[in-house]
């Protein structure tokens, strides 16, 4: 059946003129030709469904990567960016440098698409990275350093992959303790610490994973008391206030890094066995965080995660 999308104000994005260029993923077509409004993610492909999420907040837009391309969500309308339709699995906005898109998935064609970069806000891309020892990639997960925009990280089949210099060169990280599985299509869901670029959390089914050595080793944060954790994200301006979802507590909320949670999902309608497969702060207001579900609804809380508005959402007939 056809979904059937619904809009909430996007709250606190100031509006933007659409006539132009804009610095960031400039929403026009390679042609130049201005794009309209698209009613929905589905309004080329019944069957897309969101794979990744990012927020720049130079442009107050919220990127949206689908198997069936990326769209922007600014002033409650939403845009489709570019025209590659290819399936965008890890995605990963550079925190500083507004031109720069970091992707991976699969292209439409079929195989992998390795590690693609885009310098034009998402107009083109080139590819960077095809994989190692011969093989190919395909990033289910991926995430970017805010406290060192050269380390980048990707998952793909049971192995951690890391580059140090900007997604130009890769090796294999250790991952001693990370497990290999994890609910972000299949591997761990990978957010890298805004404040420490040697730190970085995965979401996995043996709980909230951190490593302090650029995903060599790792260790359990909660002891176990969260259960599984599908996803976590770190607050802008303070390394100990994590959110994440959990098994055992839901959508929720550290302010010691892990040690204890609290709720932290007022106003979030989820169904049975939808998950929060990734959390994105606004870096310059550490208040606003947006979450985005398997089940293609994304949100967005003004406290921190106390309180969650629908910006995105889907009903099935």
């Amino acid at each position: 059946m056809r979904k059937t999308v619904y809009f909430s104000t996007l709250l606190g994005v100031a509006a933007l003129a659409f006539g132009g260029a804009w610095v960031f993923g400039s929403l026009e077509q390679a042609s130049s030709e201005p794009m309209s409004p698209v009613e929905s993610i589905y309004y080329e492909y019944e069957q897309n469904h969101i794979h990744g999420l990012g927020f720049h907040p130079a442009q107050q837009s919220l990127f949206l990567a689908t198997h069936f391309g990326i769209f922007v969500l600014q002033n409650s309308e939403l845009y489709q960016l570019g025209a590659s339709r290819d399936d965008f699995m890890g995605f990963s906005l550079h925190p500083h440098d507004p031109d720069v898109i970091y992707t991976s998935g699969h292209p439409r064609r079929g195989g992998n698409m390795g590690v693609m970069k885009s310098s034009d806000g998402g107009k083109t891309y080139e590819q960077v990275f095809t994989g190692l020892q011969g093989g190919t990639v395909d990033f289910h997960s991926m995430t970017i350093s805010a406290a060192d925009a050269g380390i980048l990280y990707g998952a793909f089949r049971g192995r951690l992959y890391r580059s140090l210099d900007g997604a130009e060169s890769w090796s294999y990280a250790t991952a001693e303790g990370l497990p290999g599985q994890g609910y972000c299509w299949g591997v761990p869901c990978l957010h890298a610490d805004p404040h420490d670029p040697n730190r970085i959390y995965a979401g996995t089914p043996e709980g909230l994973m951190r490593s302090d050595d650029q995903g060599d080793h790792w260790t359990e944060v909660t002891d176990g008391r969260a259960g599984a954790v599908v996803s976590a994200g770190v607050a802008p301006n303070d390394g100990q206030v994590l959110i994440a979802h959990t098994q055992h507590y839901g959508v929720a909320r550290s302010v010691d890094a892990g040690s204890t949670w609290e709720s932290a999902s007022a106003g979030l309608e989820l169904a049975n066995g939808e998950a929060v497969f990734q959390f994105v702060f606004d870096p310059d207001d550490a208040n606003r965080v947006f979450l985005a579900t398997t089940g293609d609804q994304v949100y967005q809380s003004n406290d921190q995660g106390r309180n969650w508005k629908k910006l995105l959402g889907v009903n099935w007939p």
